[in-house]
């Protein structure tokens, strides 16, 4: 018998994987989709609205009995037929800055591996990818937790300097149309971000996973996917196969 630490079982965990890892240049805005806190609606009000100190307190009571939640538009003839809702959302944040999560990049490599067909085509693939995946940051990106990719300043290796946006959009709804309208906060373009994705190396080829990385700039990043947002390039993409294989397949 032996005693093992943490680090000897990531250490075995990472002989029997792949690796690749992408830095990333944004090309469309990330948006954020994480409804915001008493802090971040204060930075809203402060660096968007450009309110001095002593108003913002109040921005942010009227914010938040105003404009966060749904309002009702009911017509002239008196029939609710369309509901307005209005919100703020941000990108999450640390110390350091903004970031995105390994979730979220994970999400993006099984739908980018599920749209060009590998899930179907090798079977078993999805677990290798869903169960045995993992998404951490990397260089550049680096700065606190790994699942916490950190997005990077275009021209510095400080973190992103985020804007605000307004989008807008519609939904059905049961009880009739519901016109969307939210403040997001966003992360330029420009902007930087690296990840190391690691993957149980079954049956997938080097092949199969540039086909990923392929298409994951296309599937994108954060909210308002649907707006076209949250595209990057890919810069650089450094693959390297796993050098071993579990003791169950030897």
């Amino acid at each position: 018998m032996g005693l093992y630490t943490q680090k000897d079982l990531n250490t075995t965990y990472a002989a029997y994987c792949g690796s690749a890892v992408a830095v990333c240049r944004l090309t469309r805005e990330i948006v954020g989709g994480q409804p915001a806190s008493d802090e971040g609606i204060r930075a809203f009000a402060k660096h968007h609205l450009k309110l001095a100190d002593d108003q913002i307190e109040a921005a942010v009571a009227r914010i938040k009995g105003e404009e966060i939640g749904e309002r009702n538009t009911t017509p002239e003839a008196g029939e609710l037929k369309e509901k307005e809702s209005y919100g703020l959302n941000v990108l999450r944040h640390s110390a350091f800055g903004p970031w995105v999560g390994d979730f979220q990049l994970k999400a993006a490599i099984k739908q980018a591996a599920s749209r060009v067909g590998l899930f179907v085509s090798k079977r078993g693939t999805k677990g290798d990818v869903a169960e045995m995946g993992r998404v951490t940051a990397h260089g550049i990106s680096l700065h606190g937790p790994e699942f916490q990719v950190h997005l990077i300043d275009s021209d510095k290796d400080g973190p992103a300097v985020t804007e605000y946006g307004k989008f807008y959009g519609s939904v059905n709804t049961p009880s009739g149309r519901k016109s969307i309208v939210n403040d997001a906060e966003v992360a330029p373009i420009g902007s930087r971000f690296s990840f190391r994705f690691q993957w149980y190396d079954g049956k997938l080829t080097e092949k199969d996973i540039v086909s990923i990385f392929a298409a994951m700039p296309v599937v994108g990043l954060g909210s308002a996917k649907s707006l076209e947002r949250g595209k990057y390039d890919i810069e650089t993409l450094d693959i390297e196969m796993s050098k071993k294989k579990p003791a169950a397949e030897e």
